[in-house]
């Protein structure tokens, strides 16, 4: 079926779209490491801030909702990537952190994800700069809190 001139003209289904296809691409790049983008996007938060992260700071940051966040937080869990313990400061609260495994594997991973996404966005290389600077653009007019763009 022909996408619809009105759909292929539209902002958010575009946006939409090539998330979904994006989505598609990172799942298959990450297959061989049994994990899914979300958990994915957890890992380089935790790894890549260095510092303490709680559960609500990552549900913040992938948009998904607590128990959505705690559903993935224990696979994660499960599968060796994530440790959680309770805050010291907030015994209501819980820090994620990255296993040894998950660290050293991490390098791995990312070199994958870059050497595949670097092939499949060739066509487009020039623009990514210019893209991602109106991505984040469009981001801070959606977003309500500041400090995640």
């Amino acid at each position: 079926m022909k996408i619809p001139a009105s759909l292929d003209g539209a902002l958010g289904f575009n946006i939409t779209r090539v998330a979904l296809l994006f989505r598609r691409e990172l799942i298959e790049a990450l297959r061989g490491y049994h994990l899914t983008p979300e958990q994915w996007q957890i890992l380089v938060a935790i790894i890549e801030t260095e510092q303490i992260v709680h559960q609500s700071t990552l549900s913040d940051l992938t948009l998904k909702d607590t128990p959505n966040i705690s559903r993935i937080l224990k696979r994660m869990e499960r599968d060796g990537w994530i440790e959680r313990a309770v805050d010291v400061d907030d015994a209501r609260s819980k820090r994620v952190i990255a296993t040894s495994y998950a660290r050293e594997a991490y390098p791995d991973i990312r070199a994958t994800l870059e050497a595949h996404f670097d092939a499949r966005l060739r066509p487009v290389a020039e623009e990514t700069e210019q893209l991602m600077r109106l991505l984040h653009r469009l981001r801070g007019c959606f977003e309500a809190d500041p400090l995640l763009s």
